[in-house]
């Protein structure tokens, strides 16, 4: 029978991420059911959740020895991801290689042509299209791939893509993740989403379930609830919708069970949401079913750039959406970006200065970056808005230290300065001492210094390493 490994590739140590260890892998657990749902064998290998390098999963690879090889990436793991597949057509180049995630979908064919040892990209959803690709490598007859949808491929030097997979409209139909194909505990924070699709419209955002919202019921997320705390012993969740509350009424129905049954007295759990979907009652009923912190973006302190940036929020709605969040005693973070199209130096000093008078529990400044598919990219390749791109290694496309983009009005060396200036005025104040250690120990304000501890070390040694020369001579 045809074994397949599915793989969430180690961080890049050369993009300098900033990743921290927290979750397992969602898609890769809906993948691993529908395989084993369907009778065929299956590996998980969660490099990120497991802090594991790539030599460790080179040797799972051998001992495993696949016929299907299944990554999934976001840009900035590209890279990674590319040295595994190298690996694995060097190791047996009878395997075959599919790469699936927020990248691929984006981009199916670019993914391809930018690495030959890919075979197959999958677009968006993937449980039923990995079932299919995977009955035909057991079939014997690859010609098969032509049916199957929603899969960009390689045909005798050619890439062809396919026609479109529909959307999964009955989202509990899917099994639950197969989490015990990964290396959990009962300290895991376990993931879940309760709907997939977001029907906003911001440019920089690299949607993987495109914009129709698709809702799980209130009965089969509780169910799923049950079962992390029967099979699993679960504690925490991490809902990962873009907008938890988008549906207030199926939502609240959630809630008010999530709370009759007595789960807030067993799980805390985190969310994210939009401002601009909850009120000073839906936040109290949040807090009470056990959730201990909610995070909202923002994006920017300037009205007009909101508008360019299409967020669709005001300041007015962040002020009270946060301000509500921390008198029900939620722990509120925020996300703001510096770097936007026409941003100026005064416009993002202003998103800094909003991010103080917010004053959330925790708050992170990213640099823009033009991720593939984006419209925030074709605005960059066409110079749109002060864009310029710098480099389309996507190793520099780290949303925390991207080095990818720059505007004519704010090089990225002053956008980085911004960002260090933002962090250290929001984190420096006097109560935020004990966030700013709970910030540090995620490792992301210490990656984020040791960057620029190594950047201006290099600069400061290639001036004197010059001035040395000029002297000898």
């Amino acid at each position: 029978m045809v074994k397949t490994a599915l793989i969430n590739p180690p961080l890049d140590p050369k993009s300098e991420g900033t990743y921290e260890k927290w979750a397992p892998h969602l898609g890769l657990g809906y993948l691993a059911a529908s395989l084993l749902q369907a009778g065929f064998k299956c590996e998980v290998i969660d490099a990120k959740f497991e802090g594991i390098d790539f030599k460790d999963v080179c040797e799972r690879v051998k001992r495993y020895k696949p016929d299907i090889v299944g990554i999934t990436m976001v840009t900035e793991d590209f890279r990674s991801a590319s040295h595994i597949g190298n690996f694995i057509k060097a190791f047996d180049p009878e395997i075959i290689t599919i790469v699936g995630g927020p990248h691929p979908t984006a981009v199916p064919a670019r993914t391809l042509r930018e690495n030959e040892n890919y075979d197959i990209a999958v677009e968006g959803e993937g449980e039923y299209t990995l079932r299919d690709i995977v009955s035909v490598v057991e079939s014997g007859n690859l010609q098969r791939l032509r049916n199957v949808q929603g899969i960009t491929y390689r045909s005798n030097g050619e890439i062809i893509r396919n026609k479109p997979r529909q959307l999964i409209e009955d989202l509990d139909s899917l099994l639950f993740p197969a989490w015990e194909l990964f290396k959990t505990n009962e300290n895991t924070l376990y993931p879940m989403v309760t709907a997939r699709g977001c029907p906003f419209g911001c440019i920089f955002c690299q949607p993987l379930y495109g914009k129709k919202v698709r809702f799980r019921s209130a009965t089969n997320l509780l169910d799923e609830v049950d079962y992390l705390i029967s099979k699993f012993k679960c504690r925490k969740i991490t809902f990962q919708d873009d907008t938890f509350t988008l549906n207030r009424k199926r939502i609240t129905e959630f809630l008010d069970e999530f709370i009759r049954r007595e789960y807030s007295r067993k799980i805390e759990w985190i969310c994210e949401t939009r401002v601009t979907s909850v009120d000073q009652d839906l936040l109290k009923k949040i807090k009470e079913a056990g959730c201990v912190s909610i995070g909202f973006g923002v994006e920017s302190g300037n009205e007009n750039t909101l508008k360019i940036i299409k967020k669709g929020i005001t300041k007015g709605q962040a002020r009270n959406a946060i301000r509500w969040a921390k008198e029900v005693g939620l722990f509120v973070r925020t996300f703001f970006i510096l770097g936007h199209p026409y941003e100026t130096e005064e416009t993002a000093k202003e998103t800094i200065s909003f991010a103080k008078e917010l004053n959330a529990d925790m708050t992170t400044f990213s640099i823009m970056t033009p991720i593939p598919g984006t419209e925030v990219e074709q605005m960059a390749e066409k110079g749109i808005g002060g864009l310029r791109l710098l480099s389309k290694d996507y190793s520099d496309y780290s949303l925390q230290l991207s080095k990818a983009m720059e505007l004519e009005q704010l090089p990225i060396s002053k956008l980085k300065h911004l960002q260090l200036k933002g962090y250290l005025s929001f984190y420096l104040q006097p109560k935020k001492f004990g966030t700013l250690l709970r910030f540090i120990n995620k490792k992301r304000l210490l990656g984020i210094a040791w960057h620029y501890a190594k950047e201006s070390f290099t600069k400061w040694n290639r001036k004197n390493s010059a001035e040395f020369s000029d002297n000898s001579c």
